[in-house]
């Protein structure tokens, strides 16, 4: 095997090793791993599934970075970056998350419930903050930072729950896999046509190659070749 046939058949590898990745970041999730929202209106995933499949899918090699963390109003948000390494590119892939929180208040006072205007500006009055809001909130704010940022990998991480239309990843590198196949294919027989009628029969036989710029240049380099043998 060739040099450049070695490098062809490793990219051949590479296509096939990351569709093979990608669907594996588009199985559903295991229904235990799924939960309803507090609210009662919507599903997530549970935390432990999110932490435990970035463990098993990316090897351990994943952190988070850049948190930023706003006060606005009665709310706090925060924005994270999840940073993993593929497995087998190596390549460090980014993934932004963000969520917010609502500061749990004193109950609004029952002389200024029939007042929104009132009730409203309790509602953004700190001093009517629960003392220990943010303990128990915190680390909830985050949980759901991290489960915004995973989600964007694929279904196994929740990418569809909630969602009228699920979107699933064509075949887009088991296609360029026989794209390439077929053209190394195609090549060969180009290079052993005896005759301009053999090689009409291949490019006519190819039509998917026929906006391929190596099989055009191989075809026309034979044609030359066969039209100055047969001189």
């Amino acid at each position: 095997m060739s040099n450049s046939e070695f490098v062809r058949q490793g990219e051949l590898d590479s296509y096939s090793s990351h569709e093979k990745f990608t669907q594996l970041l588009n199985q559903a999730p295991p229904a235990n791993a799924i939960e309803k929202t507090p609210d009662g209106r919507a599903v997530t995933m549970t935390i432990s599934h999110i932490e435990a499949t970035l463990d098993e899918v990316f090897l351990g090699q994943w952190s988070i970075e850049n948190t930023q963390i706003q006060q606005i109003a009665n709310e706090v948000l925060m924005i994270l970056e999840l940073l993993v390494v593929h497995p087998i590119s190596g390549m460090h892939i980014r993934r932004t998350g963000c969520a917010a929180i609502q500061i749990t208040m004193d109950a609004v006072p029952e002389n200024i419930k029939s007042n929104s205007q009132a009730k409203n500006a309790w509602a953004l009055d700190m001093s009517h903050k629960k003392p220990n809001a943010l303990y128990l909130s915190f680390p909830k704010l985050k949980a759901l930072a991290l489960k915004n940022a995973a989600q964007s990998f694929g279904t196994l991480f929740g990418r569809n729950l909630n969602r009228k239309n699920e979107d699933q990843p064509e075949e887009f590198y088991g296609n360029m896999v026989a794209i390439e196949e077929a053209l190394q294919v195609a090549l060969t027989e180009v290079e052993n046509a005896a005759n301009i009628e053999e090689l009409k029969a291949i490019w006519e036989g190819y039509n998917q190659l026929h906006n391929n710029t190596s099989f055009k240049a191989a075809v026309n380099s034979k044609k030359s070749i066969l039209a100055y043998a047969a001189g």
